[in-house]
């Protein structure tokens, strides 16, 4: 049975669970986890389920513990499925749960719409001045949580994606740095990456796009995610100055074996949200060493995401051999 009482640093996490809806995270009986609420419930009884992983401790912690190493820390990355509406439940309940105010970093917001971020006092605001609706991301609803915290609490929000522009240029031509800026570190800055690293970004991508990128697409999606984790990297660093940053991402640029924290010379901290998958009931099973921590929820769906996205993919490496060639013709 689940107690009513709630400590005081989980009462501003739990009030962005959502209007209307129960708290995400109830605390349970002295000495046992927390209990949830989740939206999704695909493997809901999966025994991994609400549990957080700490690699450094190769042991499950708390979320009391999660949040104070957080809080000890000048930089915490917090990945995510982008879909997942727990995932950004988590989220919302770790920047509502901070310390001290901070600068939450968004993948999701681009340099292209860093005015309108700036001028924003609200989530709402934010969506319309952003025209989030136009972005490409999941429904602004999902995401609304963390929003809401960060403004609640007084941290800043800001845009630290590099914009499409600059990305589509670099995938066309390695060494460009395009449009109205000068970017702030070389086009493809892989060096700070082992070879272990590369090698299995380079075999995720070619998995995650299902047999529809050609190689010489595969390596220019290798070359732009690189450049967009040191990109981020950049801009958060630029950006908190002295404060604590956070960083709201997908789970692939915050891991520790080819994401952003490649890129990170004082601490931090990586926090995998994870969906558990039936076949694996052990925390060791799902390469731990990838992050600093692994919080584990249920899953969204099992759709196959190669035949949903089938179509997209195919026409994606159309456009990509198309540009190849208007661009090989111009420069003849």
């Amino acid at each position: 049975m689940i107690t009513k009482r709630i400590t005081p640093l989980l009462i501003l996490g739990l009030v962005f669970a959502g209007c209307g809806t129960a708290p995400l995270i109830e605390r349970g009986k002295d000495g046992e986890p927390s209990a949830y609420n989740w939206e999704t419930s695909l493997e809901g009884d999966h025994p991994l389920v609400g549990r957080i992983w700490s690699t450094k401790n190769n042991a499950f912690v708390s979320t009391k513990s999660l949040i104070a190493a957080a809080n000890k820390v000048p930089l915490v990355l917090v990945g995510e499925r982008h879909d997942q509406p727990d995932h950004h439940r988590l989220q919302a309940w770790i920047v509502a749960n901070l310390a001290a105010p901070a600068v939450v970093g968004f993948e999701m917001l681009n340099e292209s719409q860093e005015k309108a971020v700036n001028a924003s006092s609200g989530s709402d605001e934010l969506a319309e001045t952003s025209k989030w609706d136009q972005s490409g991301w999941p429904d602004f609803a999902i995401y609304k949580p963390i929003f809401d915290a960060a403004f609640e609490r007084g941290h800043q929000i800001k845009a630290i994606h590099p914009k499409r522009a600059r990305l589509r240029a670099l995938m066309m031509k390695p060494t460009s740095q395009p449009t109205d800026q000068t970017a702030s570190q070389p086009a493809d800055p892989a060096t700070k990456m082992s070879a272990a690293g590369k090698a299995q970004l380079h075999r995720d991508i070619k998995v995650g796009h299902c047999g529809h990128a050609s190689p010489k697409l595969l390596k220019a999606m290798v070359r732009a995610q690189v450049f967009k984790d040191r990109w981020m990297v950049d801009k958060i660093q630029a950006f908190r100055a002295k404060s604590t940053g956070v960083v709201i991402a997908g789970n692939g640029h915050v891991r520790k074996d080819y994401g952003m924290p490649n890129y990170i010379d004082h601490p931090s901290i990586s926090i995998g949200l994870i969906e558990v998958s039936k076949e694996r009931l052990n925390a060791t099973e799902y390469s731990p060493n990838r992050y600093d921590f692994l919080w584990f929820t249920p899953r969204l769906d099992d759709v196959d995401a190669c035949e949903k996205y089938k179509e997209a993919l195919k026409k994606m490496q159309l456009r990509y051999k198309n540009k190849m060639k208007k661009n090989n013709h111009q420069t003849k």
